[in-house]
């Protein structure tokens, strides 16, 4: 069933802030039944981070079929609880993925 999701651009424009985007290249349309992404949502739900689905930057990829991204609800500073939490869950010691074909980006809204 087709569904109209938002962008991340959007979403930072609305949110008026820098946010985060958590994809997973590689899965396509079979996102779904991706192990690690079912991993990271069921965890994000476990520790009551908000999250919902939405569209990559179509300015950097142009408009394309969904492909399992995430916009993760928490303010992208150091500082912020559910940031640390986040980032120590994704990364390591080293700062590199903890996981395979995981992407995190930044996006700032548009000005």
């Amino acid at each position: 069933m087709p569904a109209l999701i938002p962008t991340i651009d959007e979403i930072a424009t609305e949110k008026k802030r820098r946010v985060l985007l958590l994809s997973f290249p590689g899965s396509g349309s079979k996102y779904g039944k991706n192990p690690i992404r079912k991993h990271v949502m069921s965890w994000l739900e476990v520790m009551g981070i908000p999250f919902q689905e939405c569209g990559d930057d179509p300015t950097i990829s142009g408009y394309s079929s969904y492909r399992g991204e995430l916009f993760i609800d928490v303010e992208c500073q150091s500082d912020d609880k559910d940031y640390k939490k986040l980032t120590q869950f994704l990364l390591g010691a080293d700062g590199d993925s903890k996981f395979t074909r995981i992407a995190l980006s930044f996006y700032s809204p548009a000005t």
